[in-house]
C-alpha cells in the first residue's frame, strides 16, 4: 500500500457557552486527497531458508526464526523468533464474533439461529491436501493447505509464503454454498504471549468500529495496549474492532512480537478473554484473563446494528451483512525483535 494523505476539517465554537471549554469542537470531517503515490518496490529478501519435513510438519527456518505447519490440518501451528514462542494456539479460519444483544435479538425473532453454526466452523476445517513448493538455495519456501468445512459446505484454500528473513504473508479464499447462512465474520485467529500487550497500528481510531459505526473514526496513527482496546460491557460481547487497518504491531515491553499488514484494509482486534469465554459469560465477574491474548484478524465482520435491541430491527442493515460467496485476502506477518524493525511497515511489499 502506496502512501495516503488525509486533510482534516475541524469546527470549533467562537464563544464560550456555559456547558463548554473555549474552542469546544462541534464537528470533524476528514478527507482523503486524490494524490496518485508510486507503489514502493518489492521488498529485497536476503538469505536463504531451509525446510524440514517430517511425518507431522512442515518446519521452516531462517536465521532468528522457525515456523511449523501442520500436516494434519494445515495450520501454522508454532512460530518462535529467537528462541520465543509467538504463536501459542494455530493460526485458524474463524468466523464467529461472541454474540452481541442486538445478534441473538434479530435471531431469534426472527428465526435465524442456524448462523450459530458458524460458531465452531473454523474448529471444523479438514484437511484435504497439503503441498510444498521450494527451490534449493532459495529464499522463499510455499507451502498450501486446501480443506473443507463439511458442515458448512465451504472451501478453504491457506497458502503460505515463507521468506528466509522470516516474513510470512498467508493468502486466505474462500469459497462458501450459496445456501448457508449469513456469516459473523470472515478471517483467521490465535493466541499470542500475554506479554505482547503493546498496540499501535494505522487505521480508523481511536475508538472501536464496525462497518456500520466508523463515521465518527478517523484514519491515523494509534498507540495503546490490550486492556484498553477492551470494552467491559454489563454484558460481555463483540467489542474492540478496529476497521480499515492497514498494519498493526503487537510487541512486548522489549518490543518483541509481530507486526500485521494486509494486502487491503483489515479488522483487527486483541482481547485477553478468549471468544469462547466471553461468549459464554452473562456478567463481567466471569471473564478470566489468561496468559494468552485472542487476535483476530479479519477481512471483514457484519456490522452492529441495532435499530432496536429487542427484535428483528436489531439486524445490520442489508449492505453491512456478509452474505454466502467468495473471498479472499492476504496479510503478512513481519517478526519484530524490537521497536526499530520495521520502523516504516508502507514500505514492505512482498510479492
Amino acid at each position: 500500500m502506496a502512501s495516503e494523505y488525509f486533510v482534516k476539517f475541524e469546527g470549533s465554537l467562537k464563544v464560550k457557552p456555559w456547558w463548554a471549554d473555549n474552542n469546544h469542537i462541534v464537528f470533524t470531517e476528514q478527507v482523503e486527497l486524490p494524490i496518485n503515490v508510486k507503489d514502493p518496490p518489492i521488498t529485497k529478501i536476503k538469505g536463504t531458508v531451509s525446510l524440514v519435513e517430517n511425518d507431522e510438519a512442515f518446519i521452516v527456518s531462517g536465521r532468528d526464526f522457525k515456523a511449523t505447519i501442520s500436516k494434519e490440518d494445515g495450520l501454522m501451528e508454532s512460530y518462535i523468533l529467537n528462541g520465543s514462542e509467538l504463536v501459542l494456539s494455530p493460526l485458524k479460519p474463524n468466523f464467529w464474533r461472541s454474540e452481541t444483544e442486538n445478534d441473538e435479538a434479530y435471531r431469534r425473532t426472527k428465526n435465524q439461529e442456524n448462523e450459530r453454526d458458524w460458531m465452531n466452523a473454523g474448529n471444523d476445517f479438514k484437511l484435504n491436501e497439503i503441498f510444498v513448493q521450494a527451490l534449493k538455495e532459495s529464499n522463499l519456501v510455499t507451502i498450501t493447505a486446501i480443506g473443507e468445512i463439511a458442515s458448512m459446505k465451504s472451501r478453504i484454500e491457506l497458502v503460505y509464503d515463507i521468506y528466509a528473513n522470516g516474513y510470512i504473508k498467508v493468502n486466505y479464499s474462500l469459497k462458501t454454498d450459496i445456501n448457508v447462512p449469513n456469516i459473523p465474520k470472515i478471517g483467521m485467529q490465535f493466541d499470542a504471549p500475554g506479554s505482547c500487550d503493546q498496540i499501535l497500528y494505522y487505521g480508523k481510531g481511536p475508538q472501536a468500529n464496525y462497518s456500520d459505526r466508523k463515521s465518527a473514526a478517523e484514519i491515523g496513527f494509534y498507540k495503546s495496549n490490550v486492556y484498553e482496546f477492551d470494552y467491559m460491557y454489563v454484558k460481555p460481547q463483540e467489542n474492540g474492532n478496529r476497521s480499515e487497518t492497514r498494519w498493526f504491531k503487537l510487541q512486548n515491553r522489549l518490543g518483541r512480537g509481530f507486526l500485521i499488514k494486509g494486502e487491503q484494509p483489515i479488522n483487527f482486534s486483541i482481547s485477553p478473554y478468549s471468544t469462547i469465554n466471553v461468549e459464554q459469560a452473562q456478567h463481567t465477574n466471569e471473564l478470566t484473563e489468561r496468559n494468552e491474548l485472542t487476535v483476530n484478524i479479519d477481512l471483514v465482520q457484519m456490522g452492529v446494528g441495532g435499530d432496536n435491541t429487542w427484535s428483528f430491527r436489531a439486524e445490520p442493515h442489508e449492505q453491512y451483512r456478509i452474505k454466502p460467496g467468495t473471498y479472499s485476502y492476504s496479510f503478512y506477518m513481519i517478526p519484530l525483535l524490537n521497536f526499530k524493525d520495521a520502523a516504516n511497515p508502507e514500505k514492505i511489499v512482498l510479492k
